[in-house]
């Protein structure tokens, strides 16, 4: 009997052991990114109901606590938090002819032409007017009560990073809002902080490489050639994958399609996963400053459990966004 027992107890322990290896062998899902606010009524943006109803800036860009206060909260939680100032770019072609023919019309077909009415549409750029708006958001940050005030001067923060989206007005604005008043030590361009991709040919993107193909046909002039200023990253090529790294995922744009719009969750999860790169790709601890877009920005805020709130062109969102241990 005693030896029977052993025998069960040895087998039982080997049946044990198989198992354990062959879970130690198994692949792991993927880490899902999560993100969330550790502290609410920091800012009015936190409320939809205060959104502006024209381009501009809250005072003090919408903290409702003293910024001292707000960077020592970021500190404190730091390297799981980081103050966060996300920006919608300044007025594009797109949003002028959009609002001139109505969300219907553009829905309907205007919005996916490469140009409407000698208006380019694809991968659409700066107007006068909304470049104004960078150059004026620029002013700001660079005042005595600008980026200093954000971020402190001294500051208990290691230097921002800069994270961009590879479409044209982003980068645009980027380089009129942010280069009169912050180094661009860690400047990032990636596909992870793209507008909604699909349909509309304004959030297409154009090649890296000169001559490269494009929803509206090749691009003579490809991002490396438009945008080779200081702190450009060269817009290198990361690929696709758990983990992506900040930058291009393909030299040509392989992200946008002309039949199907990206779903909200889908953008909401690219989001986290942008922030995900982000904290793993930048100083730890640094504030990150993201130029995006209209959907990006409200989606950004949702990943971080945050109420969707819509940003003006050209408007800075400040957000305290923490990192949850190990993705879960």
């Amino acid at each position: 009997m005693l030896a029977r027992r052993a025998v069960v107890a040895l087998l039982a322990a080997a049946l044990a052991a198989s198992a354990a290896a062959a879970a130690a062998a198994a692949p792991r899902p993927p880490r899902i990114p999560c993100f969330r606010t550790p502290l609410l009524g920091l800012f009015v943006q936190e409320n939809v109901s205060a959104a502006l109803t024209a381009p501009g800036q809250h005072p003090s860009f919408g903290a409702r606590a003293p910024w001292p206060d707000i960077r020592a909260a970021a500190a404190a939680c730091a390297p799981r938090c980081r103050l966060v100032l996300l920006v919608r770019h300044g007025q594009a072609d797109s949003n002028v002819v959009q609002a001139a023919v109505g969300q219907a019309a553009w829905d309907g077909g205007v919005g996916h032409l490469c140009a409407y009415q000698g208006t380019p549409l694809f991968d659409a750029a700066l107007t006068p007017a909304g470049a104004a708006q960078a150059a004026a958001l620029g002013s700001i940050l660079a005042s005595p009560g600008g980026l200093s005030t954000l971020l402190g001067s001294p500051s208990p923060l290691p230097p921002p990073a800069v994270v961009a989206s590879p479409l044209a007005r982003a980068l645009a604005t980027a380089d009129l809002a942010l280069s009169p008043s912050l180094p661009r030590a860690s400047f990032h361009v990636s596909d992870l902080a793209r507008e909604r991709l699909g349909v509309n040919t304004c959030d297409a993107r154009r090649p890296a490489a000169d001559g490269g193909a494009s929803a509206c046909g090749p691009q003579a002039a490809g991002l490396r050639s438009l945008f080779q200023g200081e702190g450009y990253d060269g817009f290198p090529v990361v690929g696709r994958g758990t983990g992506m790294r900040l930058g291009l995922v393909s030299d040509a744009d392989s992200d946008w399609t002309p039949g199907t719009r990206e779903p909200d969750v889908a953008l909401v999860a690219r989001a986290a996963a942008m922030l995900d790169a982000a904290w793993i790709g930048t100083p730890p601890g640094a504030p990150l400053v993201v130029v995006s877009h209209s959907g990006f920005v409200p989606a950004a805020l949702a990943a971080a459990g945050r109420a969707r709130y819509p940003p003006q062109n050209a408007e800075l969102v400040p957000a305290l966004i923490e990192r949850c241990s190990d993705g879960a």
